[in-house]
């Protein structure tokens, strides 16, 4: 899953759940390039810019809500490294048989 190859810069605009990007700052700490610009007042939007490629460092990630957890997921994925994911759960919860349906896609997934 070379997520972690794409190439250019993307722009993601949400202009109903402000804190939607909450995941962002987690996915910075493991080496991932995106920016946050949030709106003024009267025009309340919240924008992100991603920069790739990137290789995601990241050994341990906590899925800390059901918003957040596909994307930190995906990171997972998208990493080179063995990847420890904590509160699993709360993705399968909201996926059904996730790991299953991955691994018939080709990911290397390991769940207790």
């Amino acid at each position: 899953f070379p997520s972690h190859d794409t190439r250019g810069e993307s722009k993601i605009n949400d202009l109903t759940y402000r804190d939607k990007f909450d995941y962002v700052y987690q996915l910075n700490k493991y080496q991932a390039k995106i920016k946050i610009f949030e709106g003024n007042k009267d025009f309340e939007k919240c924008e992100i810019y991603i920069k790739g490629p990137v290789k995601l460092n990241c050994e341990k990630i906590n899925i800390d809500s059901y918003s957040s957890g596909p994307a930190l997921f995906l990171a997972a994925l998208g990493s080179d490294l063995d990847v420890d994911i904590i509160n699993y759960s709360k993705l399968d919860f909201v996926f059904e048989n996730l790991v299953e349906k991955v691994v018939k896609l080709g990911a290397d997934v390991k769940h207790d």
